[in-house]
């Protein structure tokens, strides 16, 4: 079974869950982007659960119903005290020795489990990237169309991505910008050419959305 998701909240009920449960989600989302292959036998969830003080059930994990989720202590205090940079090191560290411990429990590969970190560190920690993989083409092939995401710990922005023939960048422009726990709705957004010069978007995550984008003025003519 492939893993589908990596979530990094509170312990439920904390004083903290509210501020901190809102801007835990750019890190998981990018640790956990390079390992949507990761092999976790039954498990499809892994949840890492943070309280100032477990006592004895620090590190303890708990697996039901395909999610598998561990106990972590963690310093809210000096966490609120830092600067977002800051933040998202220190998600990234409880994040990281979180998994590695269900790893090592549950036998899974260590190796992937490194990978991923040393991927998420080498790029400055910014989870940023393109939506598809494939980038449409305008009806009478002379554009091309895509879109680019930015997610970080207090917002998470979309935009659109312009090319010409040569799949060279014309332009780009913001069109979304949502608050970083709702940033999944970049994964479900739907778009297509209305014609060579009109796009339209839709967003039916939490919500029903549709923006209607004109690259008239960005065109050659």
């Amino acid at each position: 079974m492939k893993l589908t998701q990596i979530e990094l909240r509170t312990k439920f009920q904390h004083k903290a869950e509210q501020e901190f449960n809102k801007e835990s989600w750019s890190i998981p989302e990018f640790y956990w982007s390079f390992l949507k292959n990761y092999n976790t036998d039954k498990t499809k969830k892994c949840v890492i659960r943070l309280d100032s003080d477990w006592g004895e059930t620090v590190n303890k994990i708990t697996d039901q119903a395909n999610v598998v989720q561990i106990n972590m202590n963690f310093d809210f205090d000096s966490y609120f005290k830092s600067s977002d940079n800051i933040k998202k090191v220190l998600q990234l560290k409880v994040l990281h020795t979180g998994m590695m411990k269900i790893a090592e429990v549950k036998g899974w590969d260590i190796d992937s489990i490194l990978d991923a970190y040393n991927k998420v560190v080498k790029n400055d920690l910014k989870y940023e990237f393109l939506v598809s993989e494939k980038i449409k083409a305008s009806p009478n092939k002379k554009y091309y169309i895509n879109f680019w995401c930015e997610w970080d710990i207090s917002y998470c922005k979309l935009y659109w991505v312009l090319y010409d023939k040569q799949k060279k960048e014309i332009a780009r422009k913001l069109i979304i910008e949502k608050d970083s726990f709702l940033g999944e709705f970049v994964y479900y957004i739907k778009y297509k050419w209305l014609d060579n010069e009109n796009i339209v978007l839709e967003n039916k995550h939490r919500c029903d959305e549709v923006f209607n984008i004109n690259l008239n003025k960005y065109l050659t003519k």
